[in-house]
């Protein structure tokens, strides 16, 4: 008896296993192959057992298949392992990702390479000592680096091997790169990085995307990017809520150290469902996920739904 029930346990675990993290299997191939599995190890006990209806156990096995599906919107995605260089990962998303669709986040200004056309997207720099800065392109971290630091003892404090080759010590994100290969991975997480105007990353900073209250807020003339000093916040438009909410919401599901409040994470869900994914959005994630070898769920959820992805 408890060498069938042994065996009933691990086909039930292989089975629900492969039918979560692969999707390999449908539902309904579970509750079948999980049924007959069941009915095979009952014929093989005493005659009481072997004599239960196989539509009674079929009805056990799709009560306990839902809980399974509830449980597995719950788990732990996957998340960057393929790139631990910041550097490594803007290269190979100029190269590969962004080499037909030249477009910046925030703005939409055009630009090739590190060049941006200004006069493509209307845009008006905010400080006049900035000029350079807005005719070039950095990458973004939607999520910043800095929200990670909280996460990280070297960044917090210090680790003994953060010193350089003269024996000086350093700290913070320097240090955090050099002995922790999580925050490197995090930090060159291509799913969170976007090409943007220099001067709006520079002026965003680390400050949060929500909305802005008051009206002491600054835009970049026809880029309605609005920058709040006082606030200390950035509110992107309409056509950029969604990128910002799927990025923040699938960087704190991958990884281990939580990036959202609970009240940043409802904002970012809202988000989420008001605004649809578009074919350049989905287009991305598919170029990425083939290069970065993990899969991104808020993103494939959102293209099939929009119908851009099967």
């Amino acid at each position: 008896m408890k060498k069938i029930i042994v065996i009933w346990i691990i086909a039930v675990i292989w089975i629900v296993s492969f039918w979560i993290e692969k999707w390999y299997f449908t539902k309904e191939q579970v509750i079948d192959t999980w049924t007959k599995l069941t009915k095979q190890a009952l014929d093989k006990t005493s005659e009481k057992l072997s004599n239960i209806d196989e539509k009674d156990i079929k009805n056990v096995v799709e009560k306990t298949v839902d809980t399974v599906e509830k449980v597995s919107k719950q788990i732990i995605w996957e998340w960057n392992k393929e790139i631990d260089s910041f550097w490594k990962a803007k290269k190979v998303l100029m190269k590969e990702v962004y080499w037909n669709s030249w477009e910046t986040i925030y703005c939409w200004c055009k630009f090739q390479w590190t060049k941006v056309d200004l006069k493509s997207c209307w845009y008006q720099w905010i400080h006049s000592w900035m000029k350079d800065r807005a005719e070039k392109v950095e990458f973004e971290h939607v999520v910043p680096a800095e929200n990670f630091w909280k996460s990280f003892i070297e960044w917090r404090e210090w680790h003994k091997d953060c010193v350089d080759k003269k024996w000086k010590s350093f700290k913070w994100r320097k240090c955090a790169e050099k002995v922790n290969k999580e925050y490197r991975l995090m930090q060159s997480d291509m799913y969170n990085l976007f090409p943007a105007i220099w001067e709006v990353n520079a002026l965003r900073s680390n400050l949060d995307h929500w909305m802005i209250s008051w009206k002491d807020y600054q835009t970049f003339w026809k880029c309605w990017f609005k920058y709040s000093k006082t606030e200390k916040k950035v509110e992107p438009t309409n056509e950029i809520k969604w990128i910002v909410a799927r990025t923040y919401l699938y960087m704190n599901a991958s990884y281990s150290k939580k990036l959202l409040s609970e009240q940043n994470k409802k904002i970012y869900e809202i988000w989420n469902e008001q605004f649809q994914a578009t074919k350049n959005e989905c287009d991305r994630y598919i170029k990425i996920k083939n290069i970065q070898k993990n899969e991104n769920v808020i993103l494939k959820e959102a293209c099939e739904k929009s119908w851009f992805i099967k």
